[in-house]
């Protein structure tokens, strides 16, 4: 029995909604953050979000949007053993993977298909990689 989707897709739109914006209010707590142990609950929290997107993503069969949710989850991910590693650089490239997000999400609420994020994709596994090996 195929399960409708559609049905779901405002919830999902929803619910990712409320999750990109804390994640974008999460990044804002960072930067104003001194490294200390509460880095560490705020890089948890920013986790948490991207997996949550990622995880409603795949559920709404939206392979774009969970693609690019799990590169971010990967590149926070990075960071969760050494909060202090988080620089400006991958600040910004947290705020614009973000950003894209909210795009694709806003995207399959009009009923479109979002595209594939290539580029923005391959900036985060590289990113990723780089901050793992220091």
């Amino acid at each position: 029995m195929a399960l409708d989707l559609q049905k779901y897709l405002g919830l999902f739109v929803s619910e990712a909604g409320e999750h990109l914006a804390a994640f974008g209010r999460e990044l804002v707590r960072l930067e104003q953050a001194p490294p200390s142990a509460a880095r560490k609950e705020i890089v948890d929290a920013l986790f948490r979000h991207a997996h949550s997107v990622k995880g409603m993503s795949a559920s709404m069969q939206l392979d774009a949007v969970a693609s690019l949710a799990h590169g971010l989850e990967d590149l926070v991910a990075s960071f969760r053993a050494a909060p202090a590693r988080l620089d400006s650089a991958a600040v910004d490239l947290l705020l614009a993977a973000g950003d894209a997000l909210q795009a694709m999400v806003q995207e399959a609420a009009r009923g479109g298909s979002p595209a594939e994020e290539g580029a923005l994709a391959s900036r985060l596994a590289e990113a990723a990689r780089r901050y793992r090996e220091q």
